[in-house]
């Protein structure tokens, strides 16, 4: 479809670091995709929207019915942050043409040569019954997006911080120059974090404390309340493994873990699900937001997961955000998800960890990690010596 979509005269599709050969099936490209690990599993994480450069999104979401809460099955519950006007714009401006115009990018159709015109594409979503159909207009994002138009923008202070696009060129045991990465300009910001922080991480792996280094903040007063993916809820449950290590660390120096919860009686095609009243969406979402609530004055949304993965191998941008406003917005929704009918909270007693959540009115615990068998074998191999580092 992209191929299809790159014909029309106003649009051009391209690729960042793509498999460059075997592209004539999905099992010849994965195979390219094993041959060359060393580069292919650096990703270009980062999401931005600009408009006539006087309007920019900026988040963790990915462009797809998944993402807006607009799939039967599955959704992903993302944050994002929509900037208009000021500095901020031309920085995102800046970052959109670095990586445009990258080494690491190609024209797709110097890649794959497209069956179709652009106007197939129209004839596939008038083809489509469920094109506007009930799940598309009850998305909480698109729903959210209507109320821009009438709610008021809030003014403040913004930078955007993202990653070189030369990152994904180093050589494959070698981690990039610290000068190529958005970690040292986040670092400075968590580090000046006086009281509290609250952080939302799809994927959590606090292993790299010589840059960032959480228990540092508890072990100073720091309050510390984290929300990231339960083990059944996770997308890649070998990531798990990797975030165990760590649970009780951060629990003996008074941190708050919670972990999404996941509803596994998943609705049939086509049926409305019973949301809770959070924007991190229903049940059946696997959390996919990043972000952090620095103090009672700034925040920061992005990309970024707190894991090695976004530190070194991706590349990731995110905005630094200085408003009360929006800071008190962010904690609320994070609030939100913390409740016990949407969460776990973990909790550690006699070096012991159990799972606390409420269902249906009943207060619920149990010292055994919810998640089915399947998920606890790939978080074992999340947990093997030195693969924690590549997740």
């Amino acid at each position: 479809m992209l191929a299809a979509f790159d014909t029309h005269p106003n649009v051009e599709v391209r690729v960042f670091n793509p498999v460059r050969f075997w592209r004539q099936s999905i099992w010849s490209q994965r195979l390219a995709m094993v041959l060359t690990g060393w580069r292919s599993h650096r990703r270009m994480h980062n999401k931005l929207w600009l408009v006539d450069r006087r309007v920019g999104i900026a988040g963790g979401r990915n462009l797809g019915d998944d993402y807006f809460s607009a799939d039967s099955e599955y959704n992903f519950a993302d944050l994002d942050l929509l900037m208009a006007g000021g500095p901020v714009i031309d920085e995102m401006t800046g970052c959109f043409e670095a990586y445009w115009s990258s080494r690491s990018v190609e024209r797709l159709d110097r890649l794959v040569t497209a069956t179709h015109g652009w106007q197939w594409c129209l004839e596939q979503f008038d083809q489509r019954d469920d094109f506007n159909d009930e799940r598309l207009r009850s998305s909480d994002q698109l729903e959210g997006l209507g109320r821009l138009a009438t709610e008021e923008l809030i003014p403040a202070r913004a930078r955007l911080l993202w990653d070189n696009p030369a990152k994904v060129e180093c050589a494959w045991w070698r981690r990039p120059p610290l000068e190529y990465c958005l970690t040292p300009a986040l670092a400075d910001a968590i580090n000046e974090v006086q009281k509290e922080l609250y952080l939302v991480s799809a994927y959590f792996i606090p292993s790299e404390r010589e840059h960032i280094d959480l228990e540092a903040l508890l072990k100073r007063g720091v309050s510390l309340v984290a929300l990231t993916n339960s083990l059944e809820g996770n997308d890649t449950p070998i990531v798990q493994g990797g975030y165990a290590f760590w649970r009780p660390r951060l629990l003996r120096l008074g941190a708050r873990l919670h972990e999404l919860r996941f509803d596994t009686r998943r609705p049939g095609k086509h049926q409305r699900r019973k949301r809770l009243a959070s924007r991190f969406g229903a049940l059946s979402s696997s959390l996919h937001g990043k972000a952090m609530a620095m103090d009672r004055d700034r925040v920061f949304i992005g990309s970024y997961n707190m894991d090695p993965r976004s530190m070194w191998w991706n590349t990731e941008m995110g905005l630094l955000v200085e408003s009360e406003r929006i800071n008190e917005q962010l904690r609320k929704t994070i609030e939100r998800s913390l409740a016990p009918e949407r969460s776990f909270q973990v909790v550690l007693a006699d070096r012991q960890l159990s799972w606390h959540w409420r269902d249906e009115g009943a207060e619920r615990s149990s010292t055994r990690e919810p998640g089915s068998w399947w998920h606890r074998v790939q978080a074992w191999v999340g947990a093997l010596p030195g693969v924690s580092r590549l997740l």
